[in-house]
């Protein structure tokens, strides 16, 4: 009896650990390689198709290739296995990423330049314009030509948003045209409020400038000749323009709409 108990021990013994070992996930094979190519984007905003890098190192572990007219690049007999692609340039924001080799991988590399603040707003700051609007239809034609001055007179922070309260001082020389000539100087003060939020979104809540909402930190490369315009649609028939300077801000707002304009130039 003994005997018999000790045969079904060992019989159980060796088909249970067969299956024991086959449980167990499928080590990597060391000895299997394969490829990873992929292109390098060039990405400047999400308002333009995004062009290719070429001439550029890309490393995958300690190996390297330069990237081609094209912007690829390929690595050859890359074992199976994580990895870790990688891509510093100057002037680019850092690219890393872990991507799993188990048969010929293809990757999209997004290379974004750093951005610089094209908004600067301080509390307590203040800054002049040259204002103007003009206003023409059938029936009568007028416009405001003077100075406007900005002060950011405080600022909350409600949840993801900061409100930046601003005090606007107007002088202007108020002149109609039609249907009767006159002319008068004036003066006014006002509130609007400029919101930022958690993605440094800046947008305009005021009568004039409702509608102007654009990111401070953009891409240098969108500049010409040291100014960066951006043109944005309100959603109606009203067009603005707003042109930036790094470090310094708005250096003018043009709005458009039918039969009318206003136009907010830096006084520097």
């Amino acid at each position: 009896m003994k005997i018999i108990l000790k045969y079904i021990i060992v019989l159980l013994i060796i088909i249970i650990f067969p299956r024991c070992k086959d449980s167990g996930t499928s080590p990597i094979d060391p000895t299997k390689y394969y490829s990873v190519s992929g292109i390098l984007f060039d990405v400047i905003s999400s308002d333009y198709s995004p062009g290719v890098k070429k001439g550029a190192k890309i490393y995958l572990d300690k190996d390297s290739v330069i990237s081609d007219n094209e912007g690829k690049f390929v690595f050859s007999k890359i074992a199976q296995g994580d990895h870790t692609l990688r891509v510093t340039l100057s002037n680019y924001e850092p690219y890393t990423k872990t991507i799993s080799v188990s048969k010929d991988t293809s990757v999209a590399v997004y290379l974004y330049g750093i951005k610089d603040n094209y908004f600067p707003i301080k509390e307590k700051s203040q800054q002049k314009f040259k204002y103007y609007v003009g206003v023409s239809t059938s029936v009568y034609s007028w416009e405001d030509k003077g100075e406007a001055t900005w002060i950011i007179s405080s600022s909350k922070q409600e949840g993801n948003i900061k409100i930046y309260e601003v005090t606007e001082r107007k002088i202007f020389t108020h002149k109609v045209y039609a249907p009767l000539n006159s002319e008068r100087v004036d003066s006014s003060v006002s509130t609007f409020y400029i919101n930022e939020s958690i993605s440094n979104i800046i947008s305009f809540k005021s009568s004039v400038l409702d509608g102007v909402s654009f990111t401070r930190m953009l891409d240098p490369r969108l500049e010409q000749n040291g100014v960066l315009t951006l043109n944005l649609n309100s959603g109606s028939l009203t067009v603005f323009k707003v042109s930036l300077i790094k470090n310094v801000g708005i250096t003018q707002i043009v709005k458009v709409g039918i039969g009318f304009s206003t136009t907010y130039e830096l006084v520097q």
